[in-house]
């Protein structure tokens, strides 16, 4: 499967260089693929907000840049993403897939008991980020939607396209967590969103085993 990958970083404070820590790895895994790298700039909000807001950058460079990607899928990963492996196939029925997806419940909104992915008692309905569901101004009978991690987003251009329409302008200059806001924007505009076997790719925390996988987040080169 042909892709483009965007690599989304930002520049190490100390040294001014950009974080590519895997990007020789990803090339020699799969050499045909076209990469371009996302560099983020620094927010008045600070670190967090970067983090937050990862599609930001994203967006504005698809806005600017879109012309110079010829094929129809894309990959979207972070700079501390370690791409071990050839970059898998999107299944037909997806427009859109990660390590996990998650649905908002409806009969929870507005009452949502948060709780830690790391506790024993989490499920999907405690995700963390439904408490930022008003941001995104949904119309009556529109559905908020997880994605996790932005470490690793596959999708057709069709699905950043359709986030770029100027009709999202307004959510795209709040801070709301990216992998809330990405895919819920990219399902209401019809995506077909999946997840698939990523069981190397977290939100937090990863060790680099060797296999032939995709790891996040690693942020040493290997």
């Amino acid at each position: 499967m042909n892709y483009t990958c965007l690599i989304l970083t930002h520049k190490n404070k100390a040294s001014g260089k950009v974080l590519t820590p895997h990007l020789e790895v990803f090339k020699q895994n799969n050499p045909q693929c076209n990469v371009h790298i996302v560099v983020g700039e620094d927010h008045a909000q600070g670190k967090r907000y970067n983090w937050r807001n990862g599609d930001q950058p994203l967006r504005k460079w698809w806005l600017e840049n879109s012309n110079l990607v010829a094929t129809e899928n894309v990959a979207v990963i972070e700079w501390d993403t370690l791409v071990n492996c050839e970059l898998p196939a999107i299944p037909e029925q997806f427009d859109l897939v990660g390590a996990q997806y998650m649905k908002e419940p409806f009969h929870l909104r507005g009452k949502w008991r948060c709780r830690s992915q790391e506790d024993p008692k989490w499920t999907p309905d405690n995700w963390w980020w439904w408490r930022e569901i008003p941001l995104l101004e949904l119309n009556k009978g529109e559905q908020a939607c997880g994605l996790v991690s932005l470490g690793c987003f596959l999708m057709r251009r069709c699905v950043l396209d359709a986030v770029c329409k100027k009709r999202w302008d307004k959510v795209y200059s709040k801070n709301i967590i990216s992998e809330m806001r990405f895919p819920t924007v990219a399902s209401i505009e019809g995506a077909r969103i999946g997840q698939i076997d990523l069981p190397f790719v977290h939100h937090s925390t990863m060790n680099f085993s060797g296999e032939k996988q995709i790891y996040h987040p690693i942020k040493e080169a290997q």
